[in-house]
């Protein structure tokens, strides 16, 4: 044989001894070292790949105090490798039974009645959802997609017979009852994409006593379980319940919306549907983690191994300041009812509702935003009817949404506008004789001859503002015209964005374009009326708070905002942190804005807030408002302190409080809080000074 040939076969011996040697090894590895570990994983049998909720962040004031937490829940879960198909819909109606008999409820996100005739329950995005699922047309009614639905479950009683048209089970039919809960639960399910890898949340949240009962009747009830989870938890009860908003399940617009700003969410993810909750959920989600989950032949449990970390969501700091919250919001449900028992009939014995709005005049952040009457968002689910149905309307945000006409709080608004343009000094005398009579000149006895409260006969600015003088005012605003009024109005934030970071309602400041808007003709008297605050003025109390501000600053507007910093859940690291910004520096002579600030601490020492504030150890820039409404008269009242340094702006709005200066008290409770004890420490400004 040749050398080359010898040579090749040596090679091809030695190859294979080498790969025989390395598989001997190997086996030898497996059954010797390794032998218990695969051994282990033979009895373990399946793997499952479950979800870990990450912690959700929480919400704090601008100390740190709690406002929004989360605590742990138990959760019925369904998980459908080990729910038997057969009797799915049974072991469903039990956990039915037992969670109503405990007054507990279940997830049903079927939009339709629970009771025939069927008819819609739901927001048009979620009617159009459901018709999209049941694959009919966009007029088809309620009843025709019950019909489907049940048809589609199985649920229609039709199909549990045999072939020859008898029931299978003739003890066995679905109640009407039980038809629209399994069709509500079934729907939820298969939206919610319930699958062998993606168990279904039937309940959350349920007693101690009823997860206990689920674990005893576990045999009886294959595929349930009861499962640990998280819930949002409010220790403040109803403070700042109305910014706060709620977390609840994904919806497929929701989902569309997200994945526009590049986030992705699943159809079982819980997120924030409103409120603070809402706006900051992208900060607050967090990331899910994963656990794989050994089970063996049996269906037992044998090991389980976190995979994937979550990741907590971060801590969303507000400016709002928990203990003058908690304080704002007593004081104005003590006022009102302080009303509703002494006052006289008319007379701001209605009062039924306001709003409260505090904000540190050199940051723009806000300190308190409170609306009465208020709830509960720790019991929201149980109490939603009956708060929806109540006159009230506790849910409504009305220090953010609803608008109201401002009265004589408008005033420095038509005092800035005559000073700017000249047309008025602070030296300049308008003759108050309770009635004005200028236009009697022009139109006689059909002129428009709007009234004061009181005959104040020669009068300055500061004395016009001091007692609220209408005459004065109807006068300065003749004179400079509604444009000037507007323009000023707008330097000093109202009718304009303002920068918060929560939806409000721009408001409206009176002109002709808003009575156009509103349908209405512009006469030569609303001009007057609206120098008074009237006509179509509507703003609300988070803007009469910013107004106050940036009369506080001299026309200099700071971008108001509810967020202070954002942390990680821990706390230990900022990842954010508020700046004081200016969005408009003010482009007048401050020296104007003196015989403002001077009018205003006269009102409250010897004018309309004297009762309140004439002997107030801090001098305090107020004005009062009794604006007339369609029904009784709303009381207005905004302030700033301290006066030679002011710190703090305050709005206050009464429905149907009827005198402006009764909502001095609340602002008083609130600034006694905010200087505590310093209070007693300053000195008040004599009275009759000019400010600097």
């Amino acid at each position: 044989m040749p050398a080359f040939l010898k040579k090749r076969d040596n090679i091809l011996v030695l190859a294979f001894g080498l790969v025989l040697v390395f598989f001997i090894g190997r086996m030898l590895q497996m059954q010797l070292i390794q032998g218990d570990e695969y051994e282990s994983q033979i009895y373990k049998g399946t793997i499952k790949t479950q979800t870990v909720e990450a912690a959700r962040g929480e919400i704090t004031d601008r100390y740190g105090n709690p406002i929004v937490t989360n605590r742990v829940s138990m959760n019925i879960v369904l998980d459908k490798a080990f729910l038997p198909a057969e009797t799915q819909n049974e072991i469903i109606l039990s956990l039915m039974q037992l969670l109503e008999q405990s007054g507990e409820e279940w997830i049903d996100e079927l939009p339709v009645s629970d009771t025939q005739p069927y008819t819609f329950d739901g927001t048009d995005s979620e009617i159009a959802a459901l018709k999209k699922f049941a694959g009919v047309n966009d007029y088809a009614d309620a009843e025709e997609v019950m019909h489907w639905l049940l048809e589609r479950f199985g649920l229609d009683n039709a199909q549990v017979k045999n072939e020859d048209g008898e029931l299978v089970d003739p003890e066995r039919i679905y109640t009407q009852q039980e038809q629209r809960r399994l069709a509500g639960v079934l729907y939820t399910m298969e939206r919610k994409g319930f699958s062998l890898s993606s168990p279904y949340t039937f309940a959350e949240d349920i007693s101690t006593r009823t997860a206990t009962i689920i674990s005893e009747r576990s045999i009886a009830s294959p595929g349930v379980s009861v499962e640990q989870g998280s819930a949002r938890s409010y220790p403040g009860g109803s403070m700042a319940a109305h910014i706060l908003g709620h977390v609840g399940p994904i919806t497929e617009a929701n989902i569309q919306e997200f994945e526009e700003n590049g986030i992705e969410y699943e159809l079982d993810d819980i997120i924030g549907q409103d409120g603070l909750e809402k706006l900051y959920e992208e900060e607050l989600s967090g990331e899910d983690g994963e656990r794989l989950v050994y089970v063996n032949e049996n269906g037992e449990v044998t090991d389980s191994t976190i995979s994937v970390e979550p990741q907590a969501g971060n801590t969303v700091m507000l400016t709002l300041d928990s203990r003058l919250q908690k304080i704002a919001e007593q004081s104005l449900e003590d006022q009102i009812h302080y009303l509703n028992e002494t006052a006289p009939a008319g007379q701001g014995k209605e009062a039924n509702a306001g709003a409260v709005c505090a904000i540190d005049v050199k940051t723009g952040e806000v300190l308190v935003l409170a609306s009465y009457p208020s709830y509960d968002p720790n019991t929201l689910s149980e109490d939603y009817a009956e708060l929806n149905a109540d006159p009230d309307k506790p849910l409504r945000n009305r220090a953010l949404l609803d608008t109201y006409t401002p009265g004589s709080i408008f005033k420095p608004v038509v005092a800035l506008a005559g000073l700017m343009s000249g047309e008025i000094t602070s030296e300049s005398i308008v003759n108050c004789s309770h009635v004005y009579t200028y236009y009697t000149s022009v139109y006689g006895s059909q002129a428009f001859t709007p009234t004061c409260l009181g005959y104040h006969g020669d009068i300055t600015v500061m004395d016009a503002l001091k007692y609220s003088c209408n005459i004065f005012f109807y006068d300065t605003g003749r004179r400079v015209g509604i444009d000037a009024i507007v323009e000023s109005a707008k330097m000093l934030g109202l009718g304009v964005d303002n920068g918060f970071e929560l939806w409000t309602n721009p408001g409206t400041i009176s002109s002709p374009e808003a009575a156009e808007a509103a349908g209405e003709n512009w006469y030569y008297g609303d001009v007057l009326q609206s120098s008074i605050g009237q006509r179509f003025n509507k703003y609300t109390p988070l803007q009469l708070a910013v107004y106050c501000m940036n009369i506080a600053n001299r026309g200099t507007q700071n971008r108001v905002t509810i967020l202070k910093s954002i942390k990680d859940y821990s706390m230990s690291d900022t990842l954010y942190e508020h700046e004081t910004e200016v969005l408009q520096e003010s482009t007048v002579d401050p020296s104007l804005f003196d015989p403002i600030f001077e009018g205003m601490v006269a009102a409250s020492r010897t004018g309309t807030a004297a009762s309140y504030f004439g002997s107030y150890p801090v001098d305090v820039a107020s004005k009062t408002g009794t604006p007339e409404t369609a029904d009784l008269p709303n009381s207005t009242f905004i302030c700033f302190a301290p006066a030679d340094d002011p710190q703090i702006a305050i709005s206050v709005v009464i429905e149907q409080g009827w005198h402006g200066y009764t909502g001095a008290p609340v602002a008083r409770d609130i600034l006694d809080a905010y200087f505590s004890s310093d209070v007693t420490a300053q000195e008040p400004q004599q009275s009759g000074t000019l400010l600097p």
